[in-house]
């Protein structure tokens, strides 16, 4: 017998299943975590205690199954998180989510200004101050130590990936949410990192899903 991994790494909860190849259900786990919000229009989580959860039911679900037996492990997660790591991959900043709304005037900004256009050309992602692009550009503005400080920005999918296999990789499916990346050229927009001021080397490697 085959079996299937899916995991899911959303928004207040990771849920991990198990599927045969007949697509049966052989087990499932799930595990929460908290939401913090600091200020109004703040909604931030802490990236360790979304890893670790992810470890917690991952070998619940592995410890109910015979291993030998997975054929694939496949993740999802939810669209928009960004924060700051530093050289060693430790967080700098708390997951800004995709509920954040703090960085609502970097995307007026960008609106007011008519530069949207070519970043929505280029992206495929409207201007939206969910976007990873605004709140990095935030980031910039209001807390300069962390930016001139951080060596990568990256989202909540990323950073699990770095803790289980050292890289920073992102599928093109979570950086087509970001605002940052050319769908068609494959690559990281060079209009959007002049606007939140940072270098290519400074997000993952894009590949495919």
């Amino acid at each position: 017998m085959a079996i299937f991994i899916g995991i899911d790494i959303g928004t207040t909860h990771v849920k991990v299943i198990a599927v045969n190849d007949f697509f049966s259900i052989i087990c499932e786990e799930k595990a929460a975590y908290p939401l913090y919000q600091p200020k109004d229009g703040w909604c931030e989580q802490d990236a360790d205690e979304i890893f670790n959860a992810f470890i917690i039911v991952f070998r619940k679900v592995i410890a109910r199954i015979d291993g030998s037996q997975i054929k694939a492990v496949s993740f999802s997660a939810a669209y928009h998180s960004i924060f700051a790591i530093d050289d060693n991959g430790k967080p700098l900043t708390p997951v800004i989510t995709w509920a954040d709304t703090r960085s609502n005037q970097y995307a007026k900004q960008l609106k007011q200004s008519g530069q949207w256009k070519a970043i929505y050309e280029q992206t495929g992602t409207p201007v939206h101050p969910m976007a990873p692009l605004c709140k990095i550009a935030w980031i910039k503005d209001n807390q300069p130590a962390v930016f001139n400080k951080a060596a990568k920005f990256i989202s909540v999918k990323e950073y699990v990936w770095f803790k289980l296999f050292g890289k920073f990789r992102v599928d093109h499916s979570i950086a087509s949410a970001s605002c940052l990346f050319d769908g068609r050229t494959k690559k990281w927009c060079e209009e959007s990192l002049a606007f939140c001021g940072i270098k290519e080397s400074q997000l993952s490697v894009p590949v495919p899903v």
